[in-house]
């Protein structure tokens, strides 16, 4: 009969303390998609299929600076729908903010006045199926606190809608204290020194993950993993760094390659509205298969259960990759 009552006791105390423990979010396949003006053709509606795709991170607009109107940060590159969201996918509104916005002024008038535009824009375009609104923003130790009681109030007023806080976190910030969000997606690209001359492919290498992935095993915030499919040309001019480009075509009858993924410009022209002249460097950068599940085998010794996004939804970039590779990226 005492045994009896230690058993009946110890049961009770496992179901309390299991009954305590919170639910897990269902590891999702994601996509971001950055465009400014929302439209999918039908080789991106047939991947978001194929891939199981679930998750889509909606940029609607970045917080940035307008030339006409310098004295205060403004919203731009604001998407614009010509298409239709696939009704099985769970959006998260992303909100681009410039990091140099907290360092010249005080963002905190704003965060009401930025979860306004977010549901209004939400509402106007019909998207209703969200639970969540991630912030992007590089901030550093000089931003962090201004960042982060931004942050407070941008999670105090979605909470009043029902809506979570998420965050981009960049591998240099898995050193510094967390941001106070329901949960953090942390970008596994852009690694390298992108105005450096001399890198050789600053989306993505694993070399440079490596040294952060020892800072994971302490950090203490949930995270998802992104990873990139992307690809961008860095412009040079005399050894500093002039541009980027997107979509540049090497065929181009003014540029030669020099070696590896180095060209250099034979005749000076214009592109994209940028002039140049002869003698200009432009390094052709794009993610790596390779480097990407290099990166994923670190990651996963050190997150657990996480949903899996890539960078981003564009056919460009994508049938670059074949079934396999992507099945792969996803695979949990």
């Amino acid at each position: 009969m005492k045994n009896a009552k230690y058993l009946t006791a110890f049961l009770c105390v496992l179901t309390l303390f299991c009954g305590c423990k919170s639910k897990e979010e269902p590891q999702e396949n994601g996509i971001y998609y950055w465009r400014t003006t929302f439209s999918l053709n039908d080789y991106e509606r047939s991947f978001l299929q194929k891939h199981n795709i679930k998750r889509l991170y909606l940029r609607l607009f970045d917080v940035g600076f307008n030339p006409q109107q310098p004295n205060e940060p403004q919203p731009i590159a604001t998407l614009r729908f010509r298409d239709t969201i696939p009704q099985y996918m769970d959006v998260i509104p992303v909100i681009f903010i410039d990091n140099e916005a907290f360092k010249k002024f005080d963002m905190q008038p704003y965060a009401d006045k930025i979860c306004t535009r977010i549901l209004k824009m939400c509402k106007e375009n019909g998207i209703t199926n969200i639970h969540a609104v991630q912030i992007d923003c590089d901030w550093t130790k000089t931003t962090q606190n201004q960042y982060f009681t931004f942050l407070q109030k941008i999670k105090t007023r979605l909470r009043n809608s029902n809506l979570k806080l998420y965050a981009t976190i960049r591998l240099h910030q898995l050193n510094e204290t967390p941001p106070d969000v329901d949960k953090g997606l942390l970008m596994c690209y852009n690694t390298g020194a992108l105005l450096n001359e001399k890198t050789s492919n600053s989306i993505l290498a694993a070399s440079d993950v490596a040294p952060y992935c020892k800072a994971l095993n302490k950090y203490k915030l949930r995270l998802d993993v992104a990873y990139p499919a992307f690809s961008w040309s860095a412009v040079f001019r005399n050894g500093k760094f002039v541009c980027l480009l997107r979509g540049f075509d090497t065929d181009n009858q003014n540029v030669k390659l020099e070696k590896g993924n180095l060209y250099s410009v034979t005749q000076s022209f214009v592109t994209q509205g940028r002039d140049l002249i002869r003698g200009d460097k432009i390094r052709m950068e794009e993610a790596d298969y390779k480097q990407i599940m290099k990166s994923k085998e670190m990651m996963k010794k050190r997150i657990r259960n996480c949903s899996i996004a890539i960078f981003a939804l564009d056919s460009a970039n994508l049938v670059k990759f074949n079934d396999n590779e992507i099945k792969e990226i996803y695979n949990h």
